[in-house]
Parts: structure tokens; C-alpha cells; sequence
């Protein structure tokens, strides 16, 4: 049996007129990261000896162009003193930087990159490359719970990675961007629920924003949308 339905469809396309690129201040620093500037006392290891790749996930920092990095954070239990550092655009293909280091320490080691490095509007993997001892938890992660984008792991020397970030806290690397072209005040709709209406009358429509910008943005105003009426769709 076909029913008639009326649909309405709406699409944010922009939100807060005052949410704006600011560029041309001077230069400052972010840090982007899951795990904090904490280790846990424990390490990440496996039972076998073996070589891994281990990589976190910036979709946020292709909202900062033309800004240059210009260190990788990297927390390490006792045994690893040599790693390969990687920006890479997907873990799929073939890394955009890399940089072998060696004489590292237990803890944090923040390392200054030997080439410049400037973002753009793609998001970016950060990770390294090492190999782990049989038995030796000897990879730093956070006391932070799992979260997204948090930990991508390889355990066949990087070429072929899986997403472990809902399963285990994330692994210690944090990034240091430095530049000038920030996106100061400005947010990203996240999310807007499925929302049914009749033809007539106003429906409200309940969507998310998250900050993607260098401030937190705290407040809304003057949320522009676009609606289009779908009538009489048949529907079986």
C-alpha cells in the first residue's frame, strides 16, 4: 500500500555570523594530542617479539593551514632508544615526512623536526615506527580513557594498521604547531538528529557544534539554514 508523506529537509550550511577566520596575529603555539602530558606507569606490549607502527589521527588540524610543526611528543617506557617518526596523509599510502631518531630516553621525548613541516587543509596521521621487545610493555599511553582517533597500531611494521582507539587509552604523542594562521572563533556542526515535521507549522531540529577553532566558543547566534520541501513522496 503507498502512503503520501511530506518531508522537510533542512541543511546548516552556517552558524553564528561572528564565527570568522582571524589571521595575521602573531605567532603561538597548539598542542594537539588524546593523552595529556600524563604516562601511565604501565607501558603498551605484546607477548611477542616484533616491529610496530603506532600512529594518532588530527581531522582537526586541517582547520589550521600554513602553520608549521615543529615538534612530535613521544612518551616511551624503558627499552625503545630508536624510532622513525611519520606525518603521513593515510596510513594507506606513503608518508608525507619522516625522520629516524635515536638515544631516547624513558618518559617524554620531544623531538624537533629536522625539515620544515607545514600543515594544510588535510587532516594528518602522526605516528613512529620501532621494534618491540618480546614480553617488554615498552609503549608509552595515557591514564585517559579510549577515545576516537586515539591510537592506531600496526603490528607487521606499518603496512597494514587497525584502529584500536575504543579499546585501549591512548598512546603518548602530542604535537606542537606554531604559526599564525589560526581560526580563532569559529565551530563545526557535529551531528543533526533525524527530525520529521508536518507540512505546516514550525519543528524544531536538534543539532550539535563542536569548537574547532583555536578558542572555545561558548555561545550561538544567528544560526542561517536552508529548508526545502519534499511534497507528496510516495512511498511502498
Amino acid at each position: 500500500m503507498n502512503r503520501l508523506f511530506t518531508i522537510l529537509v533542512c541543511l546548516i550550511i552556517s552558524v553564528a555570523e561572528s564565527f570568522s577566520y582571524s589571521q595575521n596575529y602573531s605567532e603561538i603555539t597548539e598542542i594537539f594530542d588524546y593523552c595529556g602530558d600524563k604516562m601511565y606507569d604501565r607501558g603498551f606490549g605484546s607477548s611477542n617479539d616484533m616491529n610496530v607502527g603506532v600512529a594518532i589521527y588530527l581531522p582537526q588540524i586541517g582547520n589550521f593551514p600554513d602553520n608549521k610543526v615543529t615538534s612530535i611528543n613521544v612518551g616511551l617506557k624503558k627499552g625503545i632508544s630508536e624510532i622513525e617518526l611519520f606525518i603521513s596523509e593515510s596510513l594507506d599510502s606513503s608518508p608525507v615526512y619522516t625522520q629516524s631518531v635515536k638515544g631516547l630516553k624513558e618518559g617524554w621525548n620531544e623531538i624537533n623536526l629536522d625539515s620544515d613541516f607545514y600543515t594544510s587543509d588535510k587532516p594528518l596521521y602522526v605516528g613512529y615506527k620501532c621494534h618491540l621487545a618480546a614480553g617488554a610493555l615498552e609503549l608509552g599511553v595515557s591514564n585517559n580513557e579510549p577515545c576516537e582517533n586515539a591510537f592506531f597500531l600496526s603490528t607487521d611494521g606499518g603496512k597494514e594498521y587497525s584502529d584500536v582507539s575504543l579499546k585501549y587509552s591512548p598512546i603518548s604523542i602530542r604535537v606542537t604547531v606554531k604559526g599564525s594562521n589560526f581560526p580563532f572563533d569559529i565551530a563545526e556542526v557535529e551531528y543533526i538528529n533525524h527530525s520529521y515535521s508536518k507540512a505546516e507549522g514550525n519543528h524544531p531540529i536538534v543539532f550539535g557544534v563542536k569548537n574547532a577553532g583555536y578558542n572555545n566558543v561558548s555561545s550561538l547566534g544567528g544560526v542561517k539554514y536552508w529548508c526545502q520541501v519534499l511534497k507528496n513522496l510516495s512511498l511502498s
